[in-house]
């Protein structure tokens, strides 16, 4: 086994202006990174990373909805050792209520536009053999009790990240799926639950994708929704509402005693 090393190399991160994207910044920059691509929807969401990096940072505009953004970034970027696709958003609601609209942005967040960057980031990847890091969630594997489409989602880019790799391995490019628990980030600022530090997950996510982990779980929670669906599965099959029920019980039981 060993630790995560990038001294003299290239990252290109989205959703990199705050929460866990930020994270991945500095642990980049920490590592010994000649070079880090940080993109974000608002360019200027990213001063600080410039004010605190200087040159080694470039900021890039990139929704990751948005096609011709896409292709703007593949345009300017060639030289990348390790692409971190971390851009996401939340959608809670029903299957058959909640607005196609949001429906169809959450697999163009989570799905096409990483596969459209992806695919136009490869070949030098590949030549540089580097890697490829996903940011998906538990909620890929246990369904979100409030927001099924947002697991179907973060469940199809899961499987995409699978296929990757199973690709990619045979030309030496190491891609791991990272499945972040109740994470200390905005999204879920209001929650009240035992949360990891952003600091702590990335650390743990860097580290498993050096060590060539095709899943890597990066906190408790995220440990023992893997627990679950190794013992679990058919309760998490046919009964997940209840199944994630329990695990958060069980979770707080844990962090509160």
């Amino acid at each position: 086994m060993r630790g995560f090393e990038f001294e003299g190399k290239v990252g290109l991160i989205t959703g990199a202006n705050r929460g866990i994207g930020a994270c991945f910044v500095d642990a980049l920059m920490d590592a010994g990174a000649s070079k880090v691509f940080a993109c974000a929807r608002k360019r200027d969401s990213l001063d600080w990373a410039v004010e605190k990096y200087g040159s080694r940072l470039v900021p890039l505009q990139l929704d990751v909805a948005e096609p011709s953004q896409i292709d703007e970034v593949i345009s300017r970027v060639s030289d990348v050792d390790l692409l971190i696709s971390n851009a996401g958003r939340g959608g809670s609601g029903s299957v058959h209520e909640l607005d196609d609209a949001v429906v169809r942005k959450l697999f163009e967040v989570h799905v096409f536009g990483p596969r459209l960057l992806i695919t136009g980031l490869l070949p030098g990847i590949i030549e540089r053999q580097g890697g490829i890091i996903l940011v998906q969630s538990t909620a890929a594997l246990a369904m979100s009790r409030g927001g099924p489409m947002y697991s179907a989602s973060k469940s199809a880019a899961t499987f995409m990240g699978m296929g990757l790799r199973e690709d990619l391995r045979k030309v030496g490019v190491k891609v791991s799926n990272v499945h972040p628990g109740f994470t200390n980030t905005d999204i879920i600022a209001t929650y009240e639950i035992a949360k990891a530090e952003p600091p702590d997950v990335v650390n743990v996510a860097l580290e498993g994708w050096a060590n060539d982990e095709a899943h890597v779980f990066t906190d408790l929670y995220s440990q023992m929704v893997h627990e679950q669906v190794v013992a679990e599965m058919n309760e998490l099959l046919f009964d997940p509402v209840v199944a994630g029920t329990d695990l958060i019980a069980e979770y707080r039981r844990r962090t509160e005693s």
